[in-house]
């Protein structure tokens, strides 16, 4: 592991030369060095307000960093070990994504079974909501000539 320039051996080495740089970090990532083919920054969680390391090649992993020598490089060998699995898993979804696609596409070119029905019921409700509004229509015409009768049934207040 590679940390501000100076290669460290040891995982005892290596840890406390991680925790030196939590005492520097900001909430900004900060470049911090490089281990096992990944760049490594620092930064500080905007959330949680946890301290970060973040491991970049061409995707970028996220790894909670504690106060603990030993189990911080132990969290980010986990992680790196876990990649494999991850891209295998990823690689195993993208191809079932592939063949519903491909099953996609076939249906359609299909027909739709029920066209025919789905367009004279369409006609149909069409025609119900005319009816309807018309219905509509009557019953507001209706209530504002009992709104008219009403005020012209009141009695005047006239002197």
């Amino acid at each position: 592991m590679i940390i501000k320039g100076i290669t460290y051996t040891e995982k005892k080495d290596a840890g406390t030369a991680l925790l030196e740089c939590k005492k520097e970090c900001k909430i900004q990532e900060k470049p911090i060095g490089e281990y096992r083919g990944f760049q490594m920054s620092m930064g500080i969680s905007v959330f949680d307000q946890k301290y970060i390391l973040v491991l970049k090649n061409k995707v970028e992993y996220r790894i909670e960093l504690d106060k603990d020598t030993f189990g911080n490089i132990q969290r980010i060998d986990n992680a790196l070990e876990r990649i494999d699995k991850f891209k295998e898993n990823t690689k195993q979804r993208l191809e079932e994504l592939k063949l519903q696609l491909e099953k996609a596409k076939e249906e359609i070119k299909k027909p739709f079974a029920q066209e025919e029905e789905l367009k004279t019921k369409s006609e149909r409700l069409a025609i119900l909501n005319i009816e309807l509004n018309i219905d509509k229509d009557k019953k507001d015409k209706n209530a504002d000539e009992d709104n008219d009768l009403a005020i012209s049934d009141s009695p005047s207040l006239s002197r």
